[in-house]
């Protein structure tokens, strides 16, 4: 416990009669890459929202570090170090790739309104501050030159990383991922595959990814988290999780022998 960065210990969520996360209890350490698989409807996303703050839990606590963070609201947390991306893209669509990154940045600002409305040097050193790093963000992502381009008009695969970078842009310690090789081809998930490994390592992030696809999951993250309704059913190494017959009956069935060895 004393070298996890996110922890969460007993959260219980209900949706009217639903149960949908039953005392699940995580604890991430720094600079990893866990993975959280399961069938729909396990509750993957749920635990998120609560960790990220989206929704406050029926039971049970958050912890960033040493700070219990139960109590705070989705841009509190974001001030602390949790940034996220969501299943379905949700960029804006008729803004620039720059400036979508710019929106990340904005819990980072030390200008306030005035400053900006008025136009004090503050607020212009931030702003030329910002749009450089900016810059060092798509570069870094494999963007660059496509500052100026509309987020709609870019491909699916691209989208991804604009998503990515603004989370970035807000400094996170943790990163939630939340089936980030959705509508992606083989070829585009071999590149996130890389790409995430590689952000770990250069922003010292650590990470926790949902993934549906079984060879992505299985070559990218250590350990792996499993959920069926609800309860964490098993956590451990690639190997493992395909071995245990709790996973194999509620998720992987007969695929489980077609995952094949990490990359």
């Amino acid at each position: 416990m004393a070298d996890a960065v996110l922890r969460a210990e007993g959260i219980s969520v209900r949706f009217g009669g639903v149960v949908a996360l039953d005392k699940v209890s995580i604890s991430i350490k720094r600079q990893t890459i866990h993975g959280l698989i399961g069938p729909n409807g396990a509750g993957k996303t749920t635990l998120f929202n609560v960790a990220s703050g989206f929704i406050r839990p029926d039971a049970g606590d958050v912890f960033l570090g040493d700070d219990r963070i139960t109590a705070r609201a989705p841009h509190q947390r974001c001030d602390l170090g949790i940034g996220r991306t969501f299943q379905n893209i949700r960029l804006f669509a008729s803004l620039s790739v720059i400036d979508n990154i710019l929106v990340g940045m904005h819990c980072r600002g030390r200008a306030g309104t005035l400053d900006v409305l008025v136009g004090t040097r503050r607020s212009r050193e931030e702003s030329t501050l910002a749009r450089a790093e900016c810059r060092r963000l798509l570069e870094l992502t494999g963007l660059h030159g496509l500052e100026d381009v509309r987020a709609s008009s870019l491909p699916y695969g691209s989208q991804r990383r604009v998503e990515i970078a603004r989370a970035l842009a807000t400094k996170p310690r943790v990163l939630l991922l939340d089936e980030p090789s959705a509508g992606m081809n083989l070829q585009e998930k071999n590149i996130l595959r890389d790409f995430i490994r590689r952000l770990t390592q250069d922003f010292d992030l650590t990470a926790l990814v949902i993934e549906h696809n079984m060879k992505l999951v299985m070559s990218l993250c250590d350990p792996i988290m499993v959920l069926d309704h609800g309860q964490m059913i098993c956590e451990g190494s690639p190997d493992d999780v395909q071995a245990d017959p709790r996973v194999i009956e509620a998720y992987l069935g007969k695929e489980s022998e077609k995952v094949g060895s990490r990359a």
